[in-house]
């Protein structure tokens, strides 16, 4: 039985976290923990001959509040594990700020390998020591804390994102440049989407279908997985133990508790990694006689195998990743003499295998290709429990399925016709998609597509970089639109660089809004084969200001953007049955905004900060009133502080991210006669704070912090989309406020 399963039945009551000293014992010897802040504070003083009695007179008063209130939680495992270390086997050198930021390597729809700087596009890179430092362990986690980007929570599909004011659904995500699939509602759960492998995060804003295809049109987000080991082997093991809304519920029966080991080994020209890990969330509730929570627990396990031979002109690379998630969602205790509760569970389960090699017969020919299979499984499965005897009946009707796979083969060649003058790529994209399940009519579909792309890249002078490009598809479902894009990058002056683009891209329509058939007694919605793609034309524009001033750099970035979308794909009733629901082709969507971003490091400390407003019109079918024929405009702003004190080699890390309220309208009436009514998801703060320090030339390394500072869990709202949520008032967030500990051990050699 599953420690999620034992949660639903009531049965795990265990509250030790496994630390040498554990919580409880703490709690009953103070002197222990009293002990360990002496301790701790040798560690670190700057003073030689500082004594006990010194410290005690010299603790500051808030220091002695912090530890009081969280002295029965993990706060006291950290501390001992500090205090625990001779001061003399402290030899690292700490510095977390990236110190390459100018020779910073991109690869998401370059022709190849080039320094951001030189990139036509604009690329953010978000690399693996800022979201460990911000305690993230999923991609939701980091996403959540970047600019002009919100994300929703749900029950039961989990994380969605909105980037430049669109849909998640029109974000393609990539691991190595193969799109992840499984899709519920329209939306990734970005949960899922573990960072254990990644080396770091490519995000390109804006259409990419030239180079990706469909489902590229608000941008892509490419996460990187790390290829080898600079070393002939290393071995890592990482260690995340974090409360979950509140200190008392701590335990293993809450809060969230994740391993993850990692072996890599290298030799010749052979390099092999092996890698896998658990991760379990207990859930939350607000009421400890009340068998729901509002938070369900869960429980996910990845693994990952991958291996790499690399010739004189060409490299193969080789991996396959499996990951397995069970949630279950909690109902409250019914019935007066034998209580009984209807549970739901949900088992997810992710693969993908994927072979890519690429050659380089000279300096001027590159060809890479990548074959790849993906699938995803979901499985609904609901009982009813009976909270006596434990005892578990399936309900009738309860279990349904859902199953997608694709088999994807890319190639692209790259020709540097006249180094540092023109460069030409073209490549194809093949891909075959299926879908299986209870709701899919006839129990299977398919589709395929077939594409051809090809851009260039010409500098008349070093200053002025021109890259047009075209995809054209063929596709079995759907007429597939011809998308063209043009991208201009000019250094007119010394630190300056301006971007243009014009860019076309499309949503193509997925193949549950195709093929769908789900009939029971609260839902009647049907598939539309004949739906055509939703349809872009976007605009950006850039000025970006970056100078080394010494130790000192400086950069300012303004930008703007606006983003026209015809026959977006919406939900409907259809004909004279309000009850009966399917897609269509009815709405249009726009989107504009501006963006102002400031960085500076200087030495060990680097600071950035960042204002965004985003406007957001929809047009219903033509219906015009007050509220559908204006924009809705929302601010954002981002703060980030990286710090490095290398006297005690601690590492300090602050973000803090606020969105503003956002508001739009619904339609409760049908289409012939639309009933309009406002909508308004209230605005919130989240803040993320941490220290972090390393020991024995980085084979040690420990990081204490707190996620969600503000407490944030749900915001105000007028309306909901998810009809797993609707009625409530309110748009989930965020889990709480929660303090975690992270310690990482490798070893290399």
């Amino acid at each position: 039985m599953s420690s999620v399963e034992r949660i639903a039945e009531g049965t795990d009551r265990s509250v030790g976290i496994g630390w040498p000293v554990s919580i409880p014992v703490l709690s009953r010897r103070p002197e222990l923990a009293e002990g360990a802040v002496e301790e701790f504070w040798l560690l670190f003083s700057k003073k030689s001959n500082i004594t006990r009695e010194k410290i005690r007179l010299e603790k500051h008063s808030i220091l002695k509040k912090l530890f009081s209130a969280i002295k029965k939680h993990i706060l006291w495992g950290a501390l001992m594990l500090l205090a625990g270390f001779p001061a003399f086997a402290q030899t690292q050198s700490q510095d977390s700020i990236n110190q390459t930021d100018l020779e910073t390597i991109v690869i998401t729809g370059q022709h190849s390998a080039v320094k951001a700087d030189q990139s036509t596009y604009r690329v953010q890179i978000l690399d693996k020591k800022q979201w460990e430092a911000q305690g993230a362990n999923n991609l939701a986690d980091i996403m959540s804390a970047q600019l002009g980007v919100n994300t929703f929570e749900d029950p039961v599909l989990g994380t969605s994102v909105q980037m430049l004011g669109t849909s998640g659904q029109s974000v393609k995500i990539m691991i190595d440049g193969v799109p992840m699939i499984g899709r519920q509602d329209g939306e990734l759960d970005l949960s899922q989407i573990q960072l254990d492998q990644i080396e770091r995060i490519e995000v390109i804003e804006g259409p990419m279908a030239v180079e990706y295809g469909a489902n590229a049109l608000a941008g892509v987000i490419n996460l990187i997985t790390r290829k080898e080991s600079k070393h002939p082997w290393e071995a890592q093991l990482s260690i995340y133990e974090g409360t979950a809304q509140s200190f008392p519920q701590y335990g293993r029966s809450e809060g969230t508790h994740r391993y993850h080991g990692n072996v890599a080994w290298r030799k010749g020209r052979h390099s092999l990694q092996l890698s896998g890990g658990r991760a379990y969330f207990g859930g939350i509730r607000t009421d400890k006689a009340n068998r729901f929570r509002s938070w369900s627990p869960k429980r996910q396990v990845n693994a990952t195998a991958n291996y790499g031979y690399a010739g004189k002109k060409w490299r193969l690379q080789a991996g396959s990743s499996v990951f397995d998630e069970r949630l279950i969602r909690m109902d409250s205790a019914s019935g007066i003499y034998v209580p009984r509760a209807r549970d739901e569970r949900y088992d997810t389960r992710r693969q993908l295998h994927q072979v890519s090699i690429n050659y380089q017969p000279s300096k001027r020919l590159h060809y890479q290709t990548t074959a790849a299979y993906t699938a995803y499984r979901r499985l609904k499965n609901t009982f009813q429990v009976d909270l006596v005897t434990l005892e578990k009946l399936q309900v009738e009707g309860g279990a349904t399925t859902e199953s997608f796979d694709a088999k994807s083969w890319r190639g692209q060649l790259s020709w540097k016709v006249k180094p540092n003058h023109l460069s030409l790529q073209a490549g194809y994209d093949l891909r075959m998609d299926r879908a299986w399940g209870d709701k899919v009519l006839d129990g299977q579909q398919g589709m395929n597509d077939y594409a051809f792309f090809a851009s260039a890249e010409y500098k008349p002078t070093k200053s002025i970089t021109f890259r047009p490009g075209l995809r054209a598809a063929i596709n079995s479902t759907y007429p597939s639109p011809i998308t063209p894009s043009i991208h201009l990058k000019i250094n007119p002056f010394p630190y300056w660089t301006f971007r243009l683009s014009y860019a076309e891209g499309f949503r193509a329509p997925s193949l549950k809004e195709l093929f769908l058939e789900f009939i029971d007694v609260n839902h009647h919605i049907i598939g539309n084969p004949n739906l055509r793609p939703e349809t872009s034309r976007n605009m950006q524009a850039s000025a970006n200001w970056k100078k080394l001033i010494g130790r000192q750099l400086v950069a300012v970035e303004l930008s703007g953007f606006y983003n026209r979308v015809n026959d977006q794909i919406s939900l409907s009733a259809t004909g004279d049955n309000q009850f009966i629901f399917s897609y269509i082709n009815i709405d249009k969507h726009r989107s504009l905004g501006t963006q102002l971003k400031l960085r500076y490091r200087k030495g060990s400390l680097q600071a950035q900060a960042g204002a965004a407003v985003i406007g957001r019109y929809n047009d219903l079918n033509g219906f015009e009133s007050e509220l559908t024929t204006q924009f809705n405009y929302a601010l954002n702003t981002t703060a980030q502080l990286d710090y490095v004190w290398k006297q005690p080699r601690l590492s300090f890390s602050v973000n803090y991210k606020y969105a503003g309220p956002v508001e739009g309208f619904t339609n409760i009436g049908d289409l012939d006669a639309p009933e309009i009514i406002p909508t308004r998801i209230g605005g919130y703060q989240l803040a993320n704070v941490s220290v972090g320090r390393t020991w024995f030339d980085d084979v040690l390394s420990l990081r204490l912090g707190m996620r969600n500072a503000f407490n944030v869990t749900d915001v105000a709202a007028t309306a909901r989309s998810s009809a797993h949520s609707g009625g409530s008032g309110q748009a989930s967030i965020g889990m709480g406020r929660s303090v975690f500990l992270r310690v990482d051990i490798r070893m290399k050699k």
